[in-house]
């Protein structure tokens, strides 16, 4: 396997065709109530996987650009300013300490929130309401997993979440909510929890922070969310009636009335699960229509296995090919000429001294060192 610039290129490339697919069939509810939201988690999975396993495999075909990516490549490497003893910027190089910088941005500020984040859990005591405690402790026994849990309540929040990788703290609103509306916005959060939700979302920021500067990541990233609501309310919801559906949504339009009324923003925190991240009316009617539509008895298990099988498909297509310039090598000191080389017109002979000859058109042009990189990775050895 080879990882090169241009198989980097390729996967960005299929990633986002992946994120444009999963994007489209999330909003589809017929096809989520019909199918599951397997096949929706699927192209998640594969667009982040394809992105980050953007290798050559010994099968990949390379396809070449003999006119546009030789351009492009020129255009991103002619000097842009001329530095002290003849040192050059390019706008390839521009653009590398842009992006290094936008990374260094985004991880800071993950950081920065963390430390505020840990100061103020640090600094608030758990709450010793009996209701809220008596409705967590019936929420865990249910679930038959028990750890450590800290609710916090708080006038500054405008809707239930949930924080922490190994001990999870729940923050809800000061809000007087009803037996029933704590217990369904308890076990909401304490299931996000038992999904290692919070892992997921830290996994995908990482992803951002990196790809900050890709429309599409962001895109991803906002779906990924509300995917995880989704998953969490199908997942709660999976045994109930239609009349503990209704109340389940019931205690949801409850939650939402009062950030409405607090008028404080609904920002997706990278930190938390959050049981309503978005004024997104449209987001929040699926849910809706979600939870009071879906059986999932009567989805097609087998059909929605055989997408999933389909993608999949999609996905080892993904590295058929790459797209590369046509091989322009650099030339021996004190020999002028340019030359293109393809697998089609050149090859190379091993010399005893372990190095090889390049020959184009039957003539010999220079000596190599290393042919694990392009152009003469693809070259025949005679």
């Amino acid at each position: 396997m080879l990882m090169t610039g241009y198989s980097m290129l390729t996967a960005i490339l299929w990633c986002n065709a992946f994120i444009v697919m999963g994007a489209l069939l999330r909003r589809r509810n017929r096809f989520i109530i019909r199918f599951s939201m397997l096949p929706v988690i699927c192209l998640v999975f594969f667009s982040i996987f394809r992105l980050l396993c953007s290798v050559e495999l010994p099968h990949t075909t390379v396809v070449r650009s003999t006119v546009i990516l030789p351009a492009v490549i020129d255009f991103c490497t002619a000097p842009l300013v001329v530095l002290g003893s003849g040192r050059t910027i390019s706008l390839a190089g521009l653009l590398a300490v842009i992006w290094a910088g936008g990374f260094v941005y985004w991880i800071l500020a993950y950081c920065v929130q963390s430390i505020r984040l840990y100061h103020q859990i640090a600094a608030v005591p758990g709450t010793d309401n009996p209701r809220i405690r008596s409705a967590l402790h019936a929420v865990m026994a249910a679930s038959g997993k028990k750890t450590a849990v800290k609710v916090i309540t708080s006038a500054e929040i405008a809707t239930p979440l949930v924080t922490g990788f190994f001990r999870p703290v729940i923050f809800l609103p000061d809000t007087a909510f009803s037996d029933h509306e704590l217990t369904h916005i308890l076990l909401h959060e304490w299931t996000h929890f038992l999904h290692k939700d919070t892992w997921v979302k830290l996994a995908m920021y990482l992803i951002l922070s990196v790809f900050w500067w890709n429309p599409l990541i962001h895109l991803l990233y906002r779906d990924l969310d509300h995917i995880l609501e989704i998953q969490c309310d199908l997942t709660l919801t999976a045994n109930f009636d239609a009349a503990k559906r209704i109340q389940y949504l019931t205690s949801i339009t409850r939650v939402i009335e009062c950030a409405l009324t607090r008028k404080i923003p609904l920002n997706s925190s990278p930190h938390a699960a959050q049981l309503i991240s978005t004024r997104c009316a449209a987001q929040i009617k699926q849910r809706f229509h979600l939870v009071l539509d879906a059986e999932p008895k009567k989805q097609r298990r087998a059909q929605s296995l055989l997408i999933c099988g389909m993608i999949l498909l999609a996905l080892g297509f993904s590295y058929a090919f790459v797209v590369q310039p046509t091989g322009f090598p650099t030339i021996e000191p004190g020999y002028d000429d340019n030359f293109f080389v393809t697998p089609e017109n050149a090859y190379l002979l091993t010399n005893e001294d372990g190095s090889y000859a390049l020959y184009v058109d039957g003539k010999y042009k220079l000596q190599v060192q290393q042919i694990q990189a392009e152009p003469y990775v693809s070259l025949p050895i005679k």
